[in-house]
C-alpha cells in the first residue's frame, strides 16, 4: 500500500434485538490517531512509514444504541516511488517519461521541447514524494517539479524563475539548494521547497556587475552536507574561489576559510565528508600544485594534509571509518594510480 493510494472499507451490519442501523461511526487512525472518518481515505505523503488501520463502531436506531468497536490489522503506508527516462514514439517525438515499475504506471509526463541534441532531461533529485528537475524547455535550461503524473508536472515559469539553468541539487534543511541564474545575481546560490513562490535567492555572493549590466557570478559548487551546515566553493572578486558555508539563510552563509589570500583563490574540488571532518582538495602555490585539506567542524579547524602521496590525491570516497584516495604520480612509463586511505 502506497501513499495517494485511496482505501475503503466494507463492512455487514448486524443486530441480535433486530434494531436498524443508525450513524455507524467509520475511523481511519494513522498510528493510533484519528486521521478521518467515512468509508474511504486517501493515503497522505505524510503517512509514509506510518501505520493505518480502521475502526468501525456500529450505532444502532433503538434499543442498545453503541456495539463494539472492530479495528482492523495495520498496514504500513509506503511513499511512492518512480523513475524518469527519456523515449521516442513510433514517429521519432521524444518525450520525458515515468514509471513505477508496472504497466500502468509507464506514462508521459511531459514534452520539454528539448534542445538540437534531444536531450530533454538534464538533472533530477528526491524530494519526498517529487522529484526536482533540471531540463532543457524552449531553449532554456529550465527548472521543474513532478509527483511522477503529468498533471503534477509544472515547469518554473513564474516571477523571472524560466531562467535559472539550476545545477548542483543538493537537500539540505527541508528544501533544495542549488546553483542557480538570474540577469541581476548572475549564477548564485538558490534554495526551493519544491514550489515556484518557494523558490529564492539565498545570497547574492559575488554582488556587482563586472561590466555594463553583466553581474558577477559566484557559481557555488560541490555543494556537500555536513551535520547541520552546507559546504560549497564559491568565487569572489577579492578572493577567487574559497570554501564556503551556509546554514539555510543569507545572514547565515559566509567564507569559512581563505586558504591562499589574492585573487586566484583555492580552485577547490571533490569534497566528501566523514564523521565531522569535509575533506577536499585545493591549490596549492608551490609545487605539487594541489593537495588534500581537512577541515574539522567540531574544532572549527583547517588542516593541510602534508604527506607526498596525496600531491595529487582526487576521487575521495569514505568507507569503515577510513578516508580513501586515489593518488597519481608520473612515472617511467606513465602515470601510476595509487589507492590510499587515511
Amino acid at each position: 500500500m502506497y501513499t495517494r493510494d485511496e482505501l475503503s472499507v466494507q463492512y455487514q451490519y448486524s443486530d441480535g434485538q433486530n434494531d436498524l442501523e443508525g450513524s455507524t461511526v467509520v475511523r481511519w487512525l494513522v498510528d493510533g490517531e484519528q486521521a478521518d472518518t467515512g468509508l474511504s481515505y486517501i493515503v497522505s505523503p505524510a503517512d509514509a512509514g506510518k501505520s493505518i488501520s480502521v475502526e468501525v463502531a456500529p450505532v444502532a436506531q433503538t434499543g442498545s444504541v453503541n456495539g463494539v468497536a472492530v479495528k482492523s490489522e495495520n498496514v504500513t503506508a509506503k511513499a511512492r516511488s518512480f523513475i524518469l527516462f527519456e523515449a521516442r514514439d513510433t514517429e521519432g517525438n521524444q518525450s520525458t517519461w515515468t514509471t513505477d515499475g508496472t504497466n500502468a504506471g509507464t506514462q508521459i509526463i511531459a514534452n520539454f521541447n528539448a534542445n538540437e541534441e534531444g536531450v530533454e532531461l538534464v538533472d533530477a533529485i528526491d524530494f519526498g514524494e517529487k522529484k526536482i528537475l533540471s531540463v532543457n524547455s524552449d531553449g532554456k535550461r529550465r527548472m521543474a517539479v513532478t509527483d511522477g503524473t503529468s498533471e503534477g508536472t509544472v515547469i518554473f515559469n513564474d516571477n523571472g524563475l524560466d531562467t535559472l539553468s539550476p545545477t548542483g541539487f543538493t537537500e539540505f534543511k527541508d528544501k533544495v539548494y542549488f546553483n542557480g541564474y538570474s540577469a541581476v545575481n548572475g549564477h548564485e546560490l538558490w534554495s526551493t521547497d519544491g514550489s515556484q513562490e518557494g523558490t529564492s535567492l539565498v545570497r547574492d555572493i559575488a554582488w556587482g556587475n563586472l561590466d555594463g549590466n553583466t553581474p558577477r557570478s559566484s557559481n557555488p559548487s560541490h555543494l556537500t552536507v555536513l551535520n547541520d551546515t552546507l559546504y560549497f566553493s564559491a568565487y569572489t572578486a577579492s578572493a577567487g574561489s574559497e570554501l564556503w558555508s551556509s546554514k539555510g539563510t543569507g545572514s547565515q552563509t559566509a567564507m569559512v576559510v581563505d586558504l591562499h589570500p589574492g585573487l586566484y583563490g583555492s580552485s577547490l574540488t571533490h569534497f566528501n565528508t566523514l564523521g565531522d571532518k569535509l575533506f577536499y582538495t585545493a591549490e596549492f602555490y608551490a609545487f605539487p600544485a594541489r593537495g588534500v585539506y581537512v577541515y574539522d567542524q567540531s574544532k572549527d579547524t583547517n588542516t593541510r594534509l602534508h604527506k607526498a602521496f596525496l600531491n595529487r590525491a582526487h576521487h575521495f570516497a569514505a568507507y569503515n571509518d577510513k578516508a580513501f584516495f586515489v593518488s597519481s604520480e608520473r612515472g617511467q612509463k606513465g602515470w601510476l594510480l595509487s589507492l590510499i586511505h587515511i
